[in-house]
This record gives C-alpha cells, structure tokens and sequence, in this order.
C-alpha cells in the first residue's frame, strides 16, 4: 500500500512541476495533509531489502555533526535532527551511526551517564522537553532507517578539553564516584584526558552495564563502537597489570583486556535479544590494518601502517576468526592505488578475512577527505570510485560513511545519485 500511495503522491507531484503556472494552492496543500498524516515513508522508504547497509555517522562529540551547537532548544534539536535525518533518505541512505556516548557521558536518558556537556554545554544537564537518541530513532525509523548507537567505550574527557580532572565531571557521572576507575593520558603533544582502564573488570562491566541499559530501554538496531581503544603504548596502566596480569606479557594482557570486554558484550546482546525478542546487531569499526604484512604473513598487504594490534591492543583479526562480532567496519581511509596502504589491497583482505566467517563486512569510507584542501587532486570523485568498487565486490554487505558534514554537499549530490 505505501508504494502504491507513494507513487501516486511522486506522480501529482512531478505533475505539479509541469503546471508550474498554476496559482491554485489547494492541491499541495492537500499533498503535504497527506504526508504529514502518512508519515515521510511515503516518499522516501529505504529500508533495507537486502544485505546492504549504506550507512553514515553522524558525530556529537565537539559539536561536529549534531547536536550543531551546545544548548540549543528542544525544537531546534528536532529540526536538526529532522533535516539530516531527510536528506539521508533522500541520499538513500539506510542506516545512521549516531554517537551515543563519546566522552563518558550520554544523549539518552540514563541511570548510570550523566547528561553530555556536548548537549547543554554542563555535563549533568539535558535540555528540556527532549531525549535526543528516542527522537534520532523515531525520525530514522519513520523512513526505514537502522538508528545505531555509537559508543566511544574508555573515553571519559576528550584530550580536545585538555583536562583529566574527575572532579571536573558531573557529580553523578560513575568516574567521578569512582576514580580509581580511570587513567590520566596524555598525546604526548601537551593535551591531556581521562580513560577508563581497559584493566580493571569493574570499568569493563561500567561498559557493559551501560549497554545492557541502552538495549533494554531504547530500539536502536544496534551498538556500535569506533576504533578507540587503548589510547596509546605510554597509559599508565602499572598498577592494574601488577594486579591483573596473570604471567602475561603487557602487551598480550592489554589486548586479552580488550578481547575479553568483546566476547562479554556479544554475550550480553545475544542475552538481551533472546530475552527481549530483538535483533539488535553488535559491531566495530576498527582501525583498517591489523598488523602490515611486512611483519606478519598473515597481515594486510601493507609495509608501514599503524597497526591496531601494536597501536590500540585490538586484534581484529581475532575478532572475526573467532565470530566474536555480527558485523567489523574496517576504516579503510586511502584512496585506490596508494603505496603504503592501496585500498583496494586493503579491501580484498578483508574480503579475504569474512569470507568464511559469520561476521557480515561493512566498509568505513573516507568522505571527508574530499573536502580537505591539502589532499591530492585524484582524491575528487574517489568516494564514487570506492563505492563502485564495493557495489561490484559480493564480499562487502555495506559501507559507511564518515561522516554526515562532509556529504552535506555536492557529495552527497554525487551519493544520491550514485545509488538512483
């Protein structure tokens, strides 16, 4: 029925269009009654039909992407929410990776986070009349569209604020009760924030305990995490390794930390979806090279990449052997035919990788590359080319793109297109 009404309500529009001399208003008028009370399905439905995900983030943290600013008011929130959620559609795009939690702190309502500072601009403070994950779910759902909450899991204080200061945190935020649960870190650059330790059970079962809480309370389709983990080799991680590490190298024991609060995530979804008759997906988007081939036979056709084995303590190959994820989203950032890290090189060995596993692979794009005044001129149109080379690849179920301020433009243009 909803194709039926759309194509009639697209047919009176395009002939609208022809009259365009017309000074008889009733007719749209009458259209957009129609609309308002069948809802915006109608003209734009991108639920998926099949296995691709054609996905975008959409970033709180620094007010990137939305909330565009702190301390908006509810309406301006919902129109925010409103236009990006409509030109997605309209883009046909399926699927918006909204983040959720990016610095210990939430765009829902939550008994263990605090309000975000993202939002209000004080942590501990919503703005009235509005929770923003429940509305970012009704828009994305009203169209067809998958809402995943995007979760940075350690990140406490963003190094952007330069601070480590719990007692700078809500009163009611859970490292502000519980300090020992954190670690100062610093870039090594002068800037400075705060991490839960990946070490400790008690910060790893906060993690836990706060998506069990997102699941039961919101349907988001499902949790997502970005490619943070440990932030780097310098965290000052002694004592929780002097007490924890049962024999292991430091480094074996960082990345068991991190695999270990995986495997109890999966655990905890699947749990939760028997139990509440859902089908909430789990997945990463990860850091795209594991480790180079240079120095592993097994790794990705790469001589001097960051390695998130080495850099993050996260074996993603692991992950995937192991089926520890319904999904990865490698952040494949490089254009076709680098010479450090070729995308199509990368591509294959993750195609490689999921081919006989039960993890779907997506694939993170590099959107915002083309609006970088400093990168090469063959980076114009290479979004398209990668889109292309993915649509062509049966290994590859979906991509996303990050993120939602760069394809606000003639890109996005390009996108919409790309998918008609």
């Amino acid at each position: 029925m909803v194709t039926t009404l759309r194509s009639i309500i697209m047919a009176l529009i395009c002939t609208l269009m022809v009259i365009s001399s017309s000074t008889d208003k009733r007719l749209p008028e009458a259209l957009l009654d129609v609309y308002e009370q069948l809802g915006p399905s109608v003209l734009f439905d991108v639920r998926r039909t099949s296995e691709e995900l054609r996905g975008v983030w959409v970033s709180t943290v620094i007010n990137l992407d939305s909330p565009s600013r702190q301390n908006l008011t509810a309406t301006e929130v919902r129109n925010e929410i409103d236009a990006i959620v409509n030109h997605c559609a309209q883009m046909g795009l399926n699927a918006v990776f909204f983040q959720v939690r990016p610095t210990g702190d939430a765009f829902y309502e939550s008994d263990i986070f605090p309000w975000s500072h993202w939002l209000s601009g004080t942590q501990g403070v919503g703005i009235p009349g509005i929770d923003p994950l429940q509305y970012w779910i009704d828009a994305c759902h009203s169209y067809g569209m998958e809402l995943h909450a995007w979760i940075n899991p350690y990140r406490i204080i963003h190094t952007f604020t330069n601070s480590s200061d719990p007692n700078s945190l809500a009163i009611n935020n859970p490292v502000r009760l519980h300090p020992e649960l954190a670690v100062a870190w610093s870039t090594g650059t002068g800037s400075v924030g705060l991490f839960l330790d990946p070490g400790l059970p008690a910060a790893r079962q906060l993690i836990i305990d706060g998506i069990d809480e997102l699941v039961r309370r919101y349907a988001v389709d499902g949790i997502h995490f970005d490619d943070y983990f440990y932030p780097g080799a310098n965290f000052d991680d002694a004592a929780s390794f002097a007490r924890y590490g049962g024999g292991l190298s430091l480094a074996d024991w960082r990345r068991e930390n991190v695999n270990t609060l995986i495997r109890d995530i999966q655990s905890t979804i699947r749990s939760l979806n028997i139990e509440l008759g859902r089908q909430v997906r789990w997945g990463i988007s990860p850091a795209a090279i594991w480790m180079n081939g240079a120095n592993d036979p097994r790794g990705v056709p790469t001589t001097r990449g960051q390695e998130s084995y080495h850099a993050h303590y996260a074996d993603t190959r692991l992950w995937v052997t192991q089926g520890w994820l319904d999904y990865i989203c490698p952040q494949i950032y490089w254009y076709i035919g680098f010479d450090i890290a070729n995308f199509e090189a990368v591509l294959n060995w993750w195609v490689d990788l999921c081919q006989n596993s039960a993890v779907d692979l997506y694939v993170g794009l590099a959107a915002y590359r083309e609006l970088q005044d400093d990168q090469p001129p063959f980076w114009r149109g290479e979004v398209l080319r990668q889109l292309r080379m993915i649509a062509d690849n049966p290994g590859v179920k979906g991509s996303v793109l990050f993120r939602y301020g760069s394809v606000k433009g003639v890109l996005g243009d390009r996108i919409r297109e790309f998918y008609r």
